[in-house]
């Protein structure tokens, strides 16, 4: 069960993800609202964080009720692959409100590997559902708070008055 100690410490790290970006948005506000490219990014983030400890808190929930190892794995891992399919889709109506960058593109693979990781953790292809499988996928979605992070802080908030 190396895992669910891992995910422990994932849990941690997303609540302290997750409290870091509140109180970074709440200094960061400028005139009592944000633009909406700005909203969506801020959504995502939030979005990703929340995930992130909610996701990595499943499995170690799921195994108080003493479910066996590839079940564990495979009903978390169905549960993050749906998340992550509904999380796109409404990433992907919202494609017309986020302006592109070099972040774009990263965050999109971060979520297509998130997604299959889910997957194939999740139908136990080419392996059995594992820990470590489901860890990454997690680990994925941080990753894609931390993308939007990224374009959050440079791209909007420390944007350059001259640039625009």
């Amino acid at each position: 069960m190396e895992a669910l100690s891992f995910l422990e410490t994932t849990t941690e790290v997303a609540i302290t993800f997750a409290g870091f970006i509140s109180i970074f948005l709440v200094l960061a506000r400028r005139d009592g609202s944000f633009e909406p490219s700005v909203a969506v990014v801020i959504r995502l983030l939030l979005l990703a964080s929340i995930l992130g400890l909610a996701l990595a808190a499943f499995p170690i929930v799921l195994s108080l009720l003493a479910v066996g190892d590839p079940t564990l794995w495979r009903v978390s891992s169905a549960v993050m692959l749906l998340v992550g399919v509904g999380v796109s889709i409404y990433v992907f109506r919202k494609r017309k409100v986020i302006a592109p960058n070099v972040l774009v593109p990263i965050a999109v693979l971060f979520t297509f590997a998130q997604l299959g990781v889910s997957l194939f953790n999740t139908v136990g292809w080419p392996l059995e559902p594992s820990g470590g499988m489901y860890v990454l996928g997690v680990w994925l979605i941080l990753g894609i708070g931390a993308m939007n992070f990224i374009d959050l802080v440079f791209n909007r908030v420390l944007e350059d008055p001259a640039d625009q």
